[in-house]
Protein backbone atom coordinates (compact mmCIF):
# COMPACT_ATOMS: atom_id res chain seq x y z
CA UNK A 1 0.00 0.00 0.00
CA UNK A 2 2.78 2.62 0.52
CA UNK A 3 4.30 1.60 -2.38
CA UNK A 4 1.15 3.26 -4.19
CA UNK A 5 0.89 6.16 -1.72
CA UNK A 6 4.54 6.92 -3.48
CA UNK A 7 3.70 6.64 -6.90
CA UNK A 8 0.84 8.31 -6.44
CA UNK A 9 2.78 11.39 -4.86
CA UNK A 10 5.44 11.40 -7.70
CA UNK A 11 2.99 11.51 -9.95
CA UNK A 12 1.20 14.67 -8.00
CA UNK A 13 4.24 16.57 -7.86
CA UNK A 14 5.13 15.80 -11.73
CA UNK A 15 1.61 16.90 -12.99
CA UNK A 16 2.53 19.90 -10.35
CA UNK A 17 6.09 20.61 -11.86
CA UNK A 18 4.62 21.01 -15.52
CA UNK A 19 1.74 23.29 -14.11
CA UNK A 20 4.22 25.38 -13.06
CA UNK A 21 5.87 25.61 -16.00
CA UNK A 22 3.38 26.68 -18.54
CA UNK A 23 3.56 30.07 -19.46
CA UNK A 24 -0.07 31.22 -18.68
CA UNK A 25 -0.21 29.27 -14.93
CA UNK A 26 0.87 32.23 -12.54
CA UNK A 27 0.19 30.52 -9.29
CA UNK A 28 -1.13 26.89 -7.72
CA UNK A 29 -2.63 26.45 -4.91
CA UNK A 30 -3.59 22.91 -3.80
CA UNK A 31 -6.13 22.88 -1.10
CA UNK A 32 -7.77 20.29 1.45
CA UNK A 33 -11.21 19.16 -0.39
CA UNK A 34 -13.36 19.02 2.74
CA UNK A 35 -11.74 22.27 5.07
CA UNK A 36 -10.43 24.08 2.51
CA UNK A 37 -7.31 24.10 3.99
CA UNK A 38 -3.84 24.87 2.03
CA UNK A 39 -1.68 22.18 1.34
CA UNK A 40 0.92 23.81 -0.82
CA UNK A 41 1.16 27.15 -3.14
CA UNK A 42 3.57 28.28 -5.11
CA UNK A 43 4.16 31.05 -7.83
CA UNK A 44 3.08 34.73 -7.58
CA UNK A 45 0.65 34.50 -4.99
CA UNK A 46 3.63 32.47 -3.16
CA UNK A 47 6.48 34.81 -3.56
CA UNK A 48 4.15 37.35 -1.84
CA UNK A 49 5.04 38.79 1.70
CA UNK A 50 1.65 38.33 2.81
CA UNK A 51 0.23 34.85 4.45
CA UNK A 52 -2.83 36.16 4.85
CA UNK A 53 -3.13 37.25 0.89
CA UNK A 54 -2.92 33.72 -0.09
CA UNK A 55 -5.51 32.47 2.70
CA UNK A 56 -7.81 34.69 1.16
CA UNK A 57 -7.59 34.22 -1.83
CA UNK A 58 -7.39 30.27 -1.16
CA UNK A 59 -11.01 31.07 0.84
CA UNK A 60 -12.52 32.23 -2.27
CA UNK A 61 -11.56 29.62 -4.23
CA UNK A 62 -12.27 27.05 -2.19
CA UNK A 63 -15.60 28.87 -1.52
CA UNK A 64 -16.40 29.00 -5.61
CA UNK A 65 -15.71 25.14 -5.65
CA UNK A 66 -18.06 24.50 -2.97
CA UNK A 67 -20.82 26.86 -4.40
CA UNK A 68 -20.24 24.99 -7.91
CA UNK A 69 -20.50 21.32 -5.94
CA UNK A 70 -23.98 22.41 -4.06
CA UNK A 71 -25.38 23.66 -7.70
CA UNK A 72 -23.95 20.36 -9.82
CA UNK A 73 -25.45 18.55 -6.64
CA UNK A 74 -28.86 20.58 -6.74
CA UNK A 75 -29.11 20.25 -10.31
CA UNK A 76 -29.12 16.20 -10.12
CA UNK A 77 -31.37 16.30 -7.68
CA UNK A 78 -34.01 18.24 -10.13
CA UNK A 79 -33.34 15.25 -12.55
Amino acid sequence: MTQTTTVANEEIEALLSRLQTKQTVQSVLVLERNTGAIIRSSGNIALRASENLVSEYAGMVWNFVKSAEELVNGMNEEV
